[in-house]
């Protein structure tokens, strides 16, 4: 705790380098949890090709297989789980209505259901989908996501622990005037950053026991810590 307490207080720089090893670790994380649930995707996602294959498109209508009625349904815990994937070549459009979450297709459109919420796209260009093993391709194209996921997400939280950090910095001198004492920007930016880091850091152990911090109580625990910390410090400097 003393060697913190002196980083805040006589560190140099606003703790921006911490904040982006936190964005690094974040995104580290939900690069690793999305790139282990794609992963666990491509069995399914190859098992409802084998099933609806080989399609063949022709100026935004399919013409092979005709009338042709294929469907796979992926059931789950509960019927929202439970997805439908059909492929109807029997009509040019389908009842909505009648559509439970998956994904369909007639011979003109194609359906997306999640939640009574339906999108229909209009099918266009010509194409042939060959009944084939798509793991290889799919795999290839997970690796490319989850590195895009890093490479894009670091920098997003990055920019938003650091503008949090920069709102909380300004916010710090609340915590500064009930001290009775005065820190520099610079000071306020470090405190920022630490207790930001560890209020994530709370917020994240929280989480993974089921119980979760809103907004709001997130932001009274920013306070308060800040006020605790400042107190210890103890150590009046110039206010910028």
């Amino acid at each position: 705790m003393s060697k913190i307490l002196n980083y805040i207080a006589n560190g140099k720089g606003t703790g921006a380098i911490w904040l982006l090893l936190m964005a690094f670790v974040y995104t580290l994380y939900l690069s690793l949890m999305a790139r282990g649930f794609m992963f666990d995707s491509v069995p399914y996602v190859q098992h409802v090709a084998d099933e609806l294959l080989p399609v063949s498109v022709k100026d935004g209508k399919i013409v092979s297989p005709e009338n042709t009625v294929r469907e796979l349904t992926l059931t789950g815990d509960t019927a929202q789980d439970t997805y439908s994937f059909v492929l109807d070549t029997t009509q040019d459009t389908l009842d909505t209505t009648k559509l439970t979450n998956g994904v369909y297709f007639s011979r003109l459109y194609a359906y997306t259901v999640n939640d009574n919420q339906v999108k229909t796209t209009k099918l266009s260009s010509s194409f042939d989908l060959p009944k084939q093993d798509y793991k290889p391709i799919l795999n290839a194209a997970v690796k490319w996501i989850v590195m895009g996921i890093a490479a894009v997400g670091i920098l997003v939280f990055f920019l938003m622990y650091f503008i949090l950090a920069i709102f909380y910095a300004y916010c710090a001198a609340l915590a500064t005037k009930l001290n009775k004492t005065s820190l520099s920007f610079d000071t306020r930016m470090r405190l920022s950053s630490v207790v930001l880091i560890a209020v994530y850091a709370l917020s994240f152990v929280l989480t993974l026991l089921g119980l979760h911090i809103n907004v709001f109580l997130f932001f009274v625990i920013m306070l308060l810590t800040q006020f605790a910390v400042v107190k210890k410090l103890k150590q009046p400097q110039s206010e910028s």
